[in-house]
């Protein structure tokens, strides 16, 4: 009975120490339990993004618990930049959507066109290397916050570089236009060289007229302008924004159409040269012709002694004279005639690197050149979206590559050689 009576005594102290460590472990484990929860509770990610993510529309971004990511930037909306693939899309001011009278966990951003260097830089960044055929969206990450502190992102969105219709009607306007182009430098005088038509006699003795050589500078001219005009539009179709043309690509057109135009005038001065001394001859033949013929009458009047026979060994001699040098005159202007036929077509890229003595190493340089700069020029507007620019001693390099192509001209007679 006592042995009872002292465990009965003992049972509250038992139930006591039970009590006190089951405290404890609530103690130990709820807050941390608690406060998981809470901050899963206060932590804003992004849950869905609504709309097409593309330049010039408009998105709308669903937000968990938007309130608390309110809170931390005090409010202001500006301060909740939109995050694409981790790049922060600045200048983009959201606005919270209101249901019924009531705000919800939602941000709509106007995507307008870049408008300072950092939103330039961001966006050529996203939109640059696009995959081109076909034309497909990019998988990207979508995020809001602060600069450069975006919360949890929703991934797999998709953002439409390109616009599949606009870019199949810009292929297909630009290759009818290269195909319009192709016809006519073929069919006209549009890309040959300036001055007259070289000819041949056929068969039957008809004189055939050939087609001129291609020139290089105008081909250089065209392909510039082709490149510059296919990547404005590509990139305005884009990006949506008429980007300006730098220095550096005016420059380089402003080269080749230098080099054509300088080619132009040099041909043409030596045409007019070559015509000034054949009429030379012409007219110095016509005035012998006529002296010899004035000569062989005095010389027969004085034989059919119709005239005094004094000074007919003078007459003689001057004829004699004359006769030999309208020999000399007629052996030039034959010379003259038969040198200065123009080269006439052999294939596109033997003419624009040949001169009368064949291919010649400036023609190719300036040809090198410009293509190597074209394929940089291309390989930059596909990556950043942007007119490229180019160093100044690529420039410089170019023009002094158009400056020994005019220089060595000069003495080009792009004439057949005898």
């Amino acid at each position: 009975m006592r042995e009872n009576s002292i465990t009965f005594r003992r049972a509250p102290l038992h139930i006591f120490i039970l009590g006190l460590f089951a405290t404890l472990i609530l103690v130990n484990a709820r807050p941390g339990q608690a406060q998981g929860a809470d901050n899963q509770a206060v932590t804003p990610k992004v849950k869905e993004v609504y709309g097409p993510l593309a330049l010039n529309q408009e998105i709308m971004v669903e937000v968990d618990n938007l309130p608390a990511l309110l809170k931390k930037v005090n409010g202001d909306l500006s301060k909740i930049v939109l995050h694409v693939d981790g790049y922060p899309l600045t200048g983009l001011v959201p606005r919270r959507l209101s249901v019924g009278g009531g705000e919800v966990n939602k941000l709509i951003y106007d995507l307008r066109p870049p408008a300072d260097e950092e939103q330039r830089n961001a966006w050529h960044a996203l939109l640059g290397r696009p995959k081109l055929f076909p034309p497909e969206p990019k998988k990207v990450s979508v995020s809001v916050g602060e600069k450069g502190q975006p919360v949890e992102p929703k991934n797999g969105a998709e953002l439409r570089v390109i616009n599949k219709n606009a870019f199949w009607v810009f292929l297909i306007a630009l290759a009818a236009l290269i195909i319009a182009f192709y016809y006519m430098a073929t069919q006209s005088d549009l890309l040959r060289d300036s001055g007259p038509d070289p000819w041949t006699i056929d068969g039957n003795g008809q004189k055939v007229i050939l087609r001129k050589p291609y020139s290089l500078a105008r081909t250089q001219m065209a392909l510039w302008f082709f490149v510059v005009f296919a990547s404005y539009l590509f990139i305005w179709l884009v990006t949506g924004a008429l980007v300006s043309l730098t220095a550096q690509v005016l420059g380089l057109i402003g080269i080749s159409a230098g080099t054509a135009m300088g080619a132009a005038v040099i041909d043409t001065n030596k045409q007019g040269a070559l015509e000034r001394q054949k009429e030379d001859l012409e007219k110095k033949r016509n005035s012998l012709e006529s002296d010899l013929a004035s000569l062989q009458s005095q010389i027969t009047a004085v034989q059919q002694n119709v005239a005094p026979a004094a000074g007919l060994s003078a007459l003689m001699a001057e004829q004699s004279a004359k006769k030999t040098t309208l020999d000399q005159v007629k052996t030039d202007l034959a010379k003259l005639e038969s040198g200065a036929e123009p080269l006439k077509s052999d294939w596109f890229l033997v003419d624009i690197l040949s001169d009368e003595y064949g291919v010649s190493f400036h023609r190719f340089q300036i040809l090198a050149w410009t293509l190597a700069l074209i394929v940089i020029f291309i390989a930059s507007v596909y990556r950043v979206l942007t007119i490229p620019p180019f160093d100044g001693t690529l420039l410089a390099l170019m023009g002094i590559s158009s400056g020994a192509y005019l220089g060595l001209k000069l003495p080009e007679t792009r004439i057949a050689a005898n």
